[in-house]
């Protein structure tokens, strides 16, 4: 098991507000329960486009500089747990910077949690401890922390900054995840919430019996080849959480397996069409969905239409 330490974000380009003509905004406050050397500070702009650099002293306080107003995240870190090596106390905190900037920010450090996940295995032939990759993605913009599945006993989450994640699986074929269950629930398709100090216990099970969508994307009737297709395996076109990606083939055709039974929601768009903008988010395009429902083990086919713009206005 590898947990993603909750460093800066992947792709964030850091602000050097002095270099520029921009007007310095800065964002200040303390993180409450600091200690020097074991702790750490990431700020970045709720839409992933801006990672900041600044000071923490010795006391928690903090003063970060940037040139864009909007909303940020602040995730704050202490200790390190003896076995794994991660933090083991985390806050976390969005605000709304304005041009102002932003005083008096506090950040309490809280004690994070721990998810126990137990691997069933509902399959004729064993899966070897690399069929299956487990991931909790924060539903803002935090990086990954990852499980990675041990048919020969428990593995574990830990430590879990408390929050609110998606739960995102990648299993090797011929395998699927049948089901996720939390405290008598199915949580496949939605979040799992960590409160402070929780401990949290998760029953992943395996299927060999997977779904398929198979399809084709047409435009006006007819076929549209090289189009990318969308498939959303949990929350809401406002709110997604796990995507599938597929290119449809030089006739249009797509196939997606290793699906567990559900309710999915499709989209596609040209990829070669140099006159055509990508939706900007599936909330945009949420009226154009293709609906699917498919059961254990079905083989399903279905028409997607290709989204263009004069769809989208």
């Amino acid at each position: 098991m590898r947990l993603a330490e909750p460093a800066r974000p992947h792709a964030f380009r850091c602000c050097r507000a002095q270099k520029t003509a921009t007007p310095a905004i800065h964002i200040r406050g303390r993180v409450n329960n600091w200690a020097k050397d074991v702790a750490g500070l990431s700020i970045w702009k709720e839409d992933g486009t801006l990672y900041l650099s600044g000071n923490v002293l010795e006391n928690g306080d903090f003063d970060f500089v940037t040139g864009e107003p909007g909303r940020y995240v602040l995730r704050a870190w202490r200790d390190k747990a003896p076995t794994t090596g991660h933090p083991v106390f985390y806050a976390t905190r969005t605000i709304v910077v304005e041009r102002a900037g932003e005083t008096g920010v506090e950040l309490d450090l809280e004690p994070a949690g721990t998810i126990d996940v137990t691997l069933q295995e509902n399959v004729r032939s064993p899966a070897s401890k690399h069929s299956i990759a487990i991931r909790l993605r924060d539903t803002s913009t935090a990086p990954y922390l990852s499980y990675q599945g041990d048919q020969n006993g428990i593995e574990w989450f830990s430590p879990v900054p408390p929050g609110s994640y998606w739960l995102t699986a990648w299993t090797e074929a011929p395998f699927c995840v049948d089901s996720v269950r939390m405290d008598g629930a199915d949580i496949r398709h939605g979040t799992v919430n960590v409160t402070p100090g929780a401990a949290l216990h998760m029953d992943v099970s395996l299927s060999d019996q997977c779904a398929t969508i198979q399809g084709k994307v047409a435009n006006g009737g007819n076929p549209a080849p090289f189009s990318k297709v969308v498939l959303l395996l949990s929350g809401t076109p406002q709110s997604p959480g796990e995507m599938v990606y597929a290119t449809s083939n030089e006739t249009g055709a797509f196939s997606i397996g290793k699906l567990p039974p559900g309710q999915y929601l499709l989209w596609a768009w040209p990829l070669e069409d140099p006159t055509y903008t990508q939706p900007a988010s599936l909330a945009e395009v949420a009226a154009q969905a293709t609906a699917v429902s498919i059961g254990k083990g079905q083989r399903v086919f279905v028409q997607v239409p290709q989204l263009n713009g004069k769809e989208r206005q």
